[in-house]
């Protein structure tokens, strides 16, 4: 059977082709060369390989167990800010204000008699957003008077609170839009991760996604820029959960081949989590800024995350800074 000559992994010049099971000349040279300059004195090529295996290959001990929890709770938070637009800013069923006193009932005397005078196929736009411009004329006009919503499945949303529905409906749409642009910056975070370091990319990420929620929570009680405001923290918000991809990658340059599909798996549990804790969170408050407030607790005590997760060995042993990938 042939044998195959690929390699394991690659992540730089000095180890593009290493197999840990069979050290070359080559590669001992190498790191001998890098410990040298490090400042470690080795004599012996065993130790040297036994060194590599350590770093490159790695283990799945308490320690990463402990990691895996910590990235694994923290997977949790993309999941939830980005689902959070579609309970918090969700619009639910709605139709003008007909009157000073009018509340949120298809069976009410008068939505029965606007239904009544409405033509024979009465779109879902009319229905919803046009009322009489008098009851003599029966020609329609926008809604004037508001509108009003049946706040039994979402509760209190922006949507309602702003109105953002009819010939508003587009700037619902915007936001999420706008997030999905920040989102795109995954492109520049992996450039950041490499140059900057896997743990503090995602530190910096974090305290970023901190303070575009708190700063979003205050506006939000405000009435003045609430929408700007909002648009604007959900931008930096799909810019900072792009936090995602650095730890799927810290997570995979921790742990050897035979556990990186764990790794993987832990990430993809967890974002599966997020969402279920958001619905139930959504579901028993019934009010998206208490539900916001609920994200910003969680998140906060991840403002510590640096000194709980280590840098990547192998991202240290790439800027050839040996004595710090031992440690």
């Amino acid at each position: 059977m042939p044998v195959s000559t690929t390699p394991r992994f690659s992540i730089s010049p000095y180890f593009a082709a290493y197999d840990p099971t069979k050290p070359t000349p080559i590669i001992t040279k190498t790191v001998e060369r890098l410990l040298s300059d490090a400042g470690i004195k080795i004599s012996k090529n065993k130790f040297i390989h036994s060194f590599i295996v350590i770093i490159f290959t790695g283990s799945f001990g308490i320690y990463q167990i402990f990691v895996f929890l910590i990235i694994g709770l923290l997977s949790v938070v993309p999941s939830m800010v980005t689902f959070s637009y579609d309970l918090n800013v969700g619009t639910p069923d709605h139709r003008c204000r007909l009157s000073h006193d009018d509340a949120y009932n298809k069976s009410s005397e008068t939505y029965k008699i606007f239904l009544k005078h409405l033509s024979q196929t009465p779109t879902d736009y009319d229905k919803k957003c046009t009322m009489f411009k008098n009851e003599s004329a029966r020609t329609l006009k926008p809604c004037d008077q508001g509108w009003v919503f049946d706040m039994n499945k979402y509760g209190e949303t922006l949507s309602t609170e702003l109105s953002l529905v009819c010939d508003k409906f587009h700037l619902r749409a915007l936001t999420q839009n706008i997030y999905s642009a920040g989102a795109a910056g995954s492109l520049l975070t992996g450039l950041l991760s490499d140059r900057w370091g896997r743990r503090k990319t995602i530190y910096l990420l974090v305290i970023l996604l901190v303070i575009a929620l708190n700063t979003m929570q205050l506006f939000l009680y405000s009435s003045k820029y609430k929408l700007l405001v909002f648009t604007i923290c959900r931008f930096v918000q799909g810019f900072a959960v792009t936090f995602h991809q650095v730890s799927l990658v810290l997570l995979l340059e921790l742990t050897g081949p035979n556990r990186r599909v764990l790794a993987a798996n832990t990430l993809a549990y967890s974002f599966a989590l997020g969402q279920i804790i958001l619905a139930i969170v959504a579901r028993q408050l019934k009010d998206y800024k208490l539900t916001y407030w609920a994200l910003n607790l969680y998140v906060l005590p991840f403002v510590f995350i640096y000194v709980l997760i280590p840098e990547s060995p192998r991202w240290l042993v790439q800027q050839g800074r040996i004595i710090e990938a031992r440690k």
